[in-house]
């Protein structure tokens, strides 16, 4: 195997793939280099997801294929500029980046990486959407995301298409983001959740480029720009959240400036410790105006701001961290309305200059009643 590119064309690949590895585990902790047809490619797998990432512009004078250490081969790439040219003798890998050196790399063999699952056709349920716009409603959905896998289902982020409109939703059973966006395609209704983990690869590359989001038997396949991603399905469904949407009612609303609020959370947050799991704050809507009040074993604080309520004045707990991260997906918004209701009902926040997207925030009842 021989080949020459750019080192931040090989180094791009080598960041994207390199992020679907299972470090902890000498069987999937290492990136398939292949040199063929034209064409060299990375490849990574953690045994449940598999992406492939073709290095933009490389040249192949000699064919071939084998096993790098994955995060070895990153940091180093990340290092180098200007052209390499990149060889494979016996159990080695060799790189030479001109005046900035030459290096080598252990090789594996190639025969001990899984094959690349099949891309499927377009007899499967697919769905084609503009990066920008994916890129748009998973960045803005992704922070109501349950974290870690859990039995209640809620990892990852869910859609649901229908008539040329796809709904992306996330919640991890206390926070609930939903955006809408446009897309075409045959795939319709409901979708088992697609995980965080294989999406934190794709994000970044979404720019700019078309999507194509294909249901295979037990993958999700995305197919954009220089990357495929095959990502490992499950058979849970999203709850019927438009039902409980739906059995919702908000008797206040507080409009207010997006600026003004921010920054009175942020003075609220100064209030507690980073490392406090809970930091529980009073949210007081009053005629004309919305207060923020915190008390932590530091001291107390009361933050005022000038707002607009519709209904009669209340007073909620909510965590002031699960706030903070829903009010930042609409910081594109000089205005945002906050909609309370009982005091179980959560907090609903909407802007109208991005009327695509709808969070909720869920109160802290006190006492647990």
């Amino acid at each position: 195997m021989k080949f020459t590119t750019a080192a931040a064309a090989l180094n791009r690949a080598a960041l994207r793939t390199v992020q679907t590895l299972d470090r902890s585990s000498d069987s999937f902790s290492q990136i398939l280099v292949e040199a063929d047809n034209g064409r060299v490619s990375l490849s990574a797998t953690n045994g449940r997801h598999h992406l492939v990432y073709d290095v933009e512009d490389a040249k192949v004078l000699k064919p071939g294929c084998c096993l790098i250490p994955g995060v070895r081969a990153s940091a180093l790439l990340a290092k180098l500029k200007g052209d390499l040219t990149v060889s494979l003798s016996r159990n080695r890998v060799a790189i030479d980046a001109g005046p900035a050196g030459k290096f080598s790399l252990t090789a594996g063999d190639p025969k001990l990486f899984p094959p690349s699952p099949a891309t499927g056709d377009d007899s499967q349920p697919e769905m084609a959407i503009d990066g920008d716009e994916l890129h748009r409603l998973l960045i803005e959905v992704r922070y109501a995301a349950m974290s870690k896998e859990s039995g209640v289902g809620l990892y990852g982020v869910y859609l649901c298409a229908e008539d040329g409109v796809v709904e992306v939703c996330a919640t991890d059973g206390v926070s609930f983001s939903k955006s809408t966006g446009q897309a075409t395609g045959s795939l319709t209704g409901h979708t088992d959740p697609l995980h965080l983990d294989a999406l934190q690869a794709v994000i970044p590359a979404l720019r700019k480029e078309q999507v194509l989001l294909r249901s295979l038997s037990s993958y999700w396949y995305v197919s954009v720009g220089p990357m495929q991603l095959w990502m490992g399905r499950s058979s849970r469904r999203f709850p019927e959240y438009n039902k409980l949407l739906d059995s919702l009612t908000w008797g206040h609303e507080v409009s207010i400036s997006q600026a003004d609020l921010s920054a009175g959370l942020n003075r609220t947050l100064a209030m507690f410790d980073a490392q406090t799991p809970h930091k529980t704050i009073q949210l007081v809507a009053e005629e004309d105006s919305l207060r923020l009040k915190a008390n932590s074993e530091f001291g107390a604080s009361s933050v005022s701001m000038s707002g607009s309520l519709t209904g009669q004045a209340t007073t909620v707990n909510l965590d002031a961290s699960r706030l903070d991260k829903a009010l930042h997906t609409l910081r594109k918004s000089d205005t945002i309305t906050l909609s309370l209701g009982d005091k179980r009902t959560p907090v609903k926040l909407t802007a109208p200059a991005q009327s695509q997207h709808l969070a909720l925030v869920a109160l802290v009842v006190p006492g647990g009643a």
